[in-house]
């Protein structure tokens, strides 16, 4: 069974998606029975006109990097497989 390494994910910490470069602030956490473990990371968009709106976004854990430590996020069990969420990881929960 994968171990973790002391750097589970935590609510109120900014972290950085690896893959996308977004930036936020973790606002939520899913535990699924089967082990994957997602972030809500709640930031910033800026849009062509320059209006800066509000967004959340879900992570798989073990995908983000604590901003600040730039220690990866570790979970006792892996992320799960985005291909079974038809959101994918980067799903947008809400606006405004």
């Amino acid at each position: 069974m994968p171990t973790s390494n002391g750097n589970e994910p935590r609510l109120g910490v900014d972290y950085r998606d690896e893959i996308t470069g977004f930036e936020g602030r973790s606002t939520g956490l899913y535990l699924f029975i089967h082990g994957c473990t997602r972030v809500v990371l709640s930031g910033k968009s800026v849009d062509a006109e320059g209006n800066v709106e509000p967004v959340e976004y879900v992570f798989d854990a073990p995908q983000l990097i604590e901003v600040g430590t730039e220690k990866p996020v570790t979970t006792e069990k892996p992320g799960g497989d985005a291909a079974r969420d038809p959101r994918g990881s980067l799903s947008s929960m809400r606006r405004g």
